[in-house]
């Protein structure tokens, strides 16, 4: 999945470390909520931004991908957190 593929380059960042990732915009519902949730239990651990990309944002012609920034600050957990099963699932998909 995505978010594997994230922790996995996740643990490669030191502390300061940025990652920037396009993500196919079919994962934006979800992506929306984990940003939410990381920037509100990490603030100041874990910094993180996304640019969605799709129809209804605006944009003159839509991207296919959403663009995420992901900073590892200092005091950020060793493994990236991840959203329960249980609350993916019940996210409508795209």
């Amino acid at each position: 999945s995505v978010f594997r593929l994230l922790s996995s380059w996740y643990d490669l960042l030191n502390t300061g470390g940025i990652m920037f990732v396009q993500i196919p915009t079919v994962f934006n519902n979800i992506l929306r909520v984990y940003c939410d949730e990381i920037s509100k239990k990490y603030k100041g651990q874990i910094d993180v931004q996304a640019s969605f990309g799709g129809v209804g944002n605006n944009l003159v012609s839509p991207r296919e991908t959403t663009s995420l920034r992901l900073v590892k600050l200092a005091g950020a957990p060793e493994r990236l957190p991840q959203l329960p099963l249980e609350r993916v699932r019940k996210i409508k998909k795209h």
